[in-house]
């Protein structure tokens, strides 16, 4: 599961889950990019949610879901950038400062399927975007952060950064393996959140 996605919705799903499956055991898995696509080919997991990739292996299935999550660009109240205020930051200046950049076990070093506007060339990396928040909140840098993650964890420790391409809208894709049914509880999650 990545953290790029949640929403109420997601939630009541959740909770209806719980409901209709009272004896379910459930495993959530944090991964981003690379390695949800991973833990679903190793079978350590059976659902997935990632944003969205350009294309995938031919034994995932994927689908996108109707709700997409918004990526902003944030750093700490005493980051340099913070100073800006609403000002535009331009790119030149972002590549400059330090990024703190998400990163996979599967793949760290190569190249990113997702659409960043500019990257910086100082660049820290963790890998997951709670990891990633800590950071920009300690003032290590600027960082993508998927808004209701800021908005839930941090709203009053983090400064939005306005620059050319943020915020952006990212669409998320539910995948799963080709190659092992799911299960009747699986089936009705997937269903579930491909129907919004």
């Amino acid at each position: 599961m990545s953290d790029t996605y949640q929403s109420d919705r997601y939630e009541q799903t959740l909770a209806t889950l719980e409901q209709r499956y009272p004896d379910l055991e459930l495993e959530c898995l944090i991964a981003e990019h690379e390695d949800v696509v991973d833990i679903i080919q190793l079978g350590r997991a059976q659902i997935g949610l990632v944003a969205a990739q350009p294309a995938y292996p031919a034994d995932i299935g994927w689908a996108t879901i109707a709700e997409q999550s918004e990526i902003g660009l944030f750093v700490g109240l005493q980051h340099p950038l913070a100073r800006y205020g609403d000002e535009e930051v331009p790119h030149a200046i972002l590549r400059e400062a330090r990024e703190l950049r998400l990163n996979t076990f599967v793949d760290p070093t190569g190249p990113r399927t997702d659409a960043v506007p500019v990257r910086s060339l100082r660049r820290w990396s963790a890998p997951s975007y709670l990891m990633l928040l800590e950071m920009a909140v300690l003032g290590f840098g600027w960082t993508e952060l998927p808004r209701w993650l800021v908005d839930h964890f941090a709203a009053d420790r983090l400064h939005e950064v306005r620059a050319r391409g943020w915020p952006r809208l990212v669409p998320v894709d539910a995948v799963w393996s080709r190659n092992r049914t799911l299960g009747q509880a699986g089936a009705w999650l997937l269903e579930t959140m491909l129907a919004g």
